[in-house]
């Protein structure tokens, strides 16, 4: 197929943390389950305020096994993350990030915001000074864990994706804007991030590039820019298996005179027909 490169300077999409992973959800799990029985417990006894809590919790310990599960295993094609956008007044061709894993930590802060929120409410109806400076520490936290599903609420924080268009490729992460022009963008292989736990596309950029790049939130710096003009991609937030969405953007950072294609139909059929060929081949 035209434009499709070897991917082997990309690392095996095989997790190298299996055993970590497993008995961190086992230990979630066992956490889980207590806490549910222990809402059961409290809840016969008549203590419903403190069932409330319990199962509160284990709701978030729910959630945040999910989390590194849709991580792990999550995997769709090509073709259902690419669609064609505007942006900054020209069409792209756009690679939406995955929308489970902001989803449920989104998710996560705001259970810990009712879970503190509820505390604080408690604390507050006791009505003596101990119980008053604790109120206070609750809101505080409640309010702190609120930030974050308001920040994504307000678009500060968002589910991401790479842009790429005649004049560049843009990167949204969940809360930085990154951007290369492609006069700026090396045309050579992309390259893996060594020491990573997920593989990771790099697009590097040169020295003295006009790198275009701002944090969209104060508090919530969740992900991290680069120090150097790079783009620096994390295959563990996008659906798309990691040596297809390598091969895609690699075709358009190597092949200048198949850039016309972007934010178009042209460059939708191409992602289609990357797509076929891997699951044809049995990847």
């Amino acid at each position: 197929m035209p434009g499709m490169q070897s991917s082997e300077d990309l690392p095996s999409t095989r997790r190298r943390d299996g055993i970590q992973f497993f008995v961190t959800v086992a230990g979630l799990t066992v956490i889980a389950l207590v806490s549910v029985l222990a809402a059961l417990v409290t809840a016969q006894e008549g203590n419903v305020s403190a069932a409330r809590y319990c199962l509160l919790f284990a709701f978030i310990m729910a959630l945040t096994i999910a989390y590194p599960t849709v991580v792990r295993y999550r995997r769709k094609d090509l073709a259902a993350a690419v669609r064609t956008v505007e942006h900054e007044g020209f069409q792209a061709t756009q690679i939406r990030q995955s929308i489970w894993p902001f989803a449920l930590l989104v998710a996560i802060m705001a259970s810990w915001t009712a879970f503190f929120g509820m505390a604080a409410v408690d604390f507050l109806a006791d009505q003596d000074d101990e119980s008053t400076g604790a109120a206070v520490v609750m809101g505080a936290l409640s309010a702190f864990f609120g930030s974050f599903p308001v920040a994504a609420a307000t678009g500060r924080l968002r589910r991401g994706g790479v842009m790429l268009s005649g004049q560049g490729i843009a990167q949204r992460g969940w809360s930085f804007e990154s951007k290369l022009d492609w006069s700026a963008i090396f045309a050579a292989p992309l390259t893996s991030l060594e020491g990573t736990r997920f593989p990771t596309i790099l697009v590097g950029g040169s020295a003295n590039a006009n790198w275009i790049r701002r944090y969209t939130t104060r508090l919530w710096r969740i992900d991290r820019l680069p120090q150097v003009p790079v783009l620096q991609l994390d295959c563990n937030k996008f659906d798309v298996d990691p040596h297809v969405l390598n091969n895609y953007i690699r075709t358009y950072v190597d092949n200048p005179k198949m850039r016309h294609e972007l934010g178009t139909e042209a460059a939708l059929v191409r992602a289609r027909e990357m797509q076929s060929a891997v699951t044809q081949l049995g990847r």
